[in-house]
């Protein structure tokens, strides 16, 4: 309404997620129709939360526009009939997976619950605890979960798994979710294969290699047996999933584990997965097929893929400037499956067109970097010894530093003690920081920055003497190094108020 739109609503269309037509009457300027064939008459924009049926389909007039949200994995049907027709037909779950394009991404909206419900359904199967425990017979370790796919319903189920006290394990053939997961407090599950990064166009997974997908399933199963559940996500957009779970591997699991597998839509990332069922295996392994979840949780839901179609509405001009030009729009045109009685839907998308290139061959402000070569093994495998001996490395690296200022700066003896305090405080706060949840490190900037605040004032105070002293080189350092952290501190813990301050936009 405030954009300028009048409402036809369906009646009960609200009612399973908890609303009643006198609830979206009271609000006003909301007419209520009496079936569903009526507001596919009347009605110029019309949303529905699902597919398309081809009934409805039928029924679409050339102005109209239908929004809706759906997977386009095996709907060669439905394109048919959409081809008949001369609406405007766009999909939320094709949006692109860019900044702008957030508050559209209805796709991760439904994930993110999907995620949350996964993990609650499997807990309501398993027989056994999520958390750790003692009692008066002895301990109860907690439970073991295994998140295959670490998107954004991969995330949501490692942090409810999380919260419910498991110890969580997760993988993704995605380099950049390495970093993601490890925030979050799961141990990270790495494939040994080098070279590759699994990512496509818009940060989804793509398909992998045979190479690959052999080093994959050889972690899987040496994984899988110690697992008590197992929440499987990985999809390719348009294709279907890729089997990463197979029948050994069900069969290596003890009896009364449950696997849900969230690709059941596109197939399944189980061997034994039945979409919308619940199996068993012949060693008592429960594997879930729900396809819905978000059904689940109809008011959540609800409010949130509400707030995808409105914000949808304002990017296309809203009910004065609607449409138009705006069908051109980057985030609008991939979303687009169907015009004027053709079929726009590319179901291979392309990354964002990068900067231009420079016509010179040489990179600069304006033009794009050229692509970089892959590195050699030999440098693959130095980076590999690094990673793997970095504490060593750090060690012998500080030690070679303090040996270094102890034969080349003269230090009197009433200041070695001070540098054994120096020394002694710097691994004090490296385990102290090293032992906290990397989820947590971000608010703990907030702690450090008044601690370097302190740090600077007893720098200065000691600031006073020869240059090339011990006493002030240390000064010096401290008060360099402790700003640094206070205004990076203070830069970071900014942006991260920011993301809970609502819109200050009048409304």
């Amino acid at each position: 309404r405030r954009m300028g739109f009048s409402i036809l609503l369906e009646t009960s269309a609200g009612a399973s997620a908890g609303f009643s037509d006198e609830d979206y009457t009271r609000q006003g300027g909301v007419q209520v129709a009496e079936s569903s064939e009526e507001v596919l008459k009347q009605a110029d924009i019309i949303f529905k939360v699902s597919q398309p049926l081809l009934d409805e389909v039928q029924m679409l007039q050339g102005a109209q526009t239908l929004v809706g949200f759906w997977n386009m994995y095996d709907t060669e049907e439905l394109l048919a009939a959409l081809g008949q027709v001369s609406a405007n037909v766009l999909n939320l779950a094709s949006v692109p997976r860019v900044s702008r394009a957030q508050k559209l991404d209805a796709l991760t909206s439904m994930a993110n619950i999907a995620g949350y419900r996964a993990v609650l359904d499997a807990f309501q199967r398993f027989p056994r605890f999520s958390r750790a425990g003692s009692t008066a017979f002895g301990s109860v370790p907690p439970a073991k979960v295994f998140v295959i796919g670490a998107g954004v319903a991969g995330l949501s189920a490692i942090a409810t798994a999380h919260s419910l006290g498991c110890k969580v394990l997760a993988n993704d053939v995605r380099d950049a979710a390495r970093e993601q997961v490890e925030s979050m407090g799961a141990q990270f599950i790495a494939v040994d294969a080098q070279g590759i990064a699994g990512e496509g166009a818009g940060g989804y997974a793509t398909a992998m290699g045979e190479d690959f997908t052999r080093a994959q399933l050889a972690t899987y199963a040496r994984v899988v047996p110690d697992m008590d559940v197992i929440i499987t996500t990985a999809m390719i957009p348009n294709r279907s999933a890729p089997e990463l779970i197979t029948a050994e591997m069900v069969a290596s699991m003890r009896s009364g584990s449950v696997i849900v597998d969230l690709a059941a839509p596109t197939g399944g990332n189980c061997v034994y997965t039945e979409p919308n069922r619940a199996v068993l295996s012949p060693n008592g392994v429960t594997i879930v097929g729900e396809t819905n979840y978000a059904s689940q949780m109809a008011a959540q839901s609800s409010e949130m893929l509400g707030s995808n179609f409105t914000a949808l509405l304002e990017v296309l001009g809203g009910a004065s400037d609607f449409g138009g030009e705006r069908w051109e729009d980057p985030i609008v045109k991939p979303a687009l499956v169907a015009q004027a009685g053709q079929i726009v839907w590319d179901p291979n998308p392309r990354p964002p067109p990068g900067p231009p290139a420079d016509t010179n061959g040489v990179s600069g402000f304006g033009g794009a970097s050229p692509t970089p070569m892959p590195p050699p093994e030999e440098t693959n495998a130095i980076i590999a010894w690094i990673q793997e001996h970095k504490d060593e490395l750090a060690l012998g690296v500080g030690a070679a530093v303090v040996l270094g200022l102890g034969i080349a700066v003269d230090i009197p003896e009433a200041e070695v003690t001070h540098l054994g305090y120096f020394v002694l405080s710097c691994l004090i706060g490296n385990f102290t920081v090293a032992g906290v949840t990397p989820a947590l490190h971000t608010p703990l900037i907030s702690v450090t920055n008044a601690i370097s605040g302190i740090i600077v004032v007893g720098g200065m105070l000691q600031l006073s003497g020869p240059v090339l002293s011990a006493r002030v080189a240390c000064a010096l350092a401290a008060v360099f190094l402790s700003s640094v952290n206070i205004v990076g501190g203070f830069a970071v813990t900014a942006r991260m108020l920011e993301m809970f301050r609502e819109d200050a936009k009048p409304r």
